[in-house]
């Protein structure tokens, strides 16, 4: 165990981050094209009516495999965890950085709830007046956006420490992964129209990067804070 601490992420070196990185942006945007291209299959159930539930269906499942893909290759080939971070493992964060998420997080909340009407934001992104087969399919693409927050919070820490790499000066406090994501996967999103807050979303991609910072570079509490704040 303690080897595999001093281990940790020393064996990663620029080019394989930015290799993993680059893939999973890939996953990212492909992904939902193949998902979407795969759906009509399906469509003798009720005669379509389910297209994009089962669009959703598949890109969760594509995106489930794609990331258990990365992780063994990143244990196998550089005895590194993408999904966990050993040495914040059990560890209790500072109360200022406690104080500090939890503004962060309720005031993205509220900033994000203010521009929709103060609608609840999961209803909100399901809409209304619409079909039983609509909701399902929305209901879908709630699981799907959960996947999709993984995928971020492993491509900040590839980034954070691609960034600190390439610089050489060990461990840095400016938010090179959430810079990193916002300039890649934000400006994707922006130009695929794929938030109905699109500006919003592309600075979120900091927020996010800062949260990393924050929880001590911790995989699972970054996860969870970025997927309250993606759903709430």
């Amino acid at each position: 165990m303690v080897e595999d601490k001093i281990t940790e992420e020393k064996n990663m070196g620029v080019l394989p981050l930015a290799v993993i990185y680059c893939i999973a942006l890939g996953c990212i945007v492909v992904t939902p094209f193949i998902g979407e291209h795969l759906a009509p299959m399906f469509d003798y159930v009720d005669y379509g009516a389910l297209r994009h539930l089962f669009e959703e269906i598949i890109t969760c499942v594509l995106w489930a495999v794609e990331i258990v893909v990365i992780t063994v290759v990143c244990r196998r080939y550089w005895n590194v965890n993408v999904l966990m971070n050993p040495k914040t493992r059990g560890k209790e964060l500072p109360g200022k950085n406690m104080i500090l998420l939890a503004f962060l997080s309720i005031s993205a909340i509220l900033i994000i709830s203010a521009q929709i009407g103060f609608e609840v934001k999961p209803f909100y992104d399901m809409g209304v007046k619409i079909t039983g087969y609509e909701l399902m399919g929305n209901i879908g693409m709630l699981f799907r956006n959960a996947i999709r927050c993984g995928f971020m919070v492993l491509m900040i820490r590839c980034a954070q420490k691609f960034a600190e790499l390439l610089i050489g000066k060990g461990r840095s406090r400016f938010i090179w992964g959430g810079t990193i994501l916002a300039l890649t996967v934000g400006i994707y999103d922006l130009l695929a129209g794929v938030h109905t807050l699109p500006l919003t979303y592309f600075l979120l991609n900091l927020l996010f990067g800062w949260i990393y910072l924050l929880t001590d570079r911790s995989i699972s509490k970054t996860y969870l804070f970025v997927l309250l704040i993606y759903f709430f």
